[in-house]
């Protein structure tokens, strides 16, 4: 299945490179913010996800993927987030998830991480 990742421009990581990986250890891709890219997703992948550092972003279902989807990796900045991530490790990325459909219709979006 082939689907599009889309790495928006953002204050957060701007000159960091997001990692994509699959089912946890296998390496899909590396992406700078304002790159688009089409990727193949194997028909046994379960997950896919973003990492940078130590962190991650939330894990994205494949079964919830259609062919032609737009997976929006939307960066977002606050003091909270910048305060937390240096300090106590953040658990996750401030990183929002937009998946899009081939029409452009929003399929999912996820929630801003505390």
């Amino acid at each position: 299945m082939k689907i599009v990742l889309d790495y928006k421009k953002g204050w957060f990581g701007r000159f960091r490179k997001l990692k994509i990986y699959l089912d946890g250890d296998i390496h899909l891709t590396d992406m700078k913010q304002g790159q688009r890219t089409e990727v193949e997703i194997p028909d046994k992948a379960e997950y896919l996800f973003g990492e940078m550092d130590w962190v991650k972003t939330e894990k994205i279902e494949i079964e919830d993927l259609s062919e032609g989807d737009c997976v929006e990796l939307v960066p977002y900045f606050s003091w909270k987030h910048a305060d937390s991530y240096r300090r106590f490790g953040k658990k996750s990325l401030p990183i929002r998830i937009v998946i899009r459909n081939k029409d452009g219709f929003q399929k999912h979006i996820s929630p801003e991480t505390q």
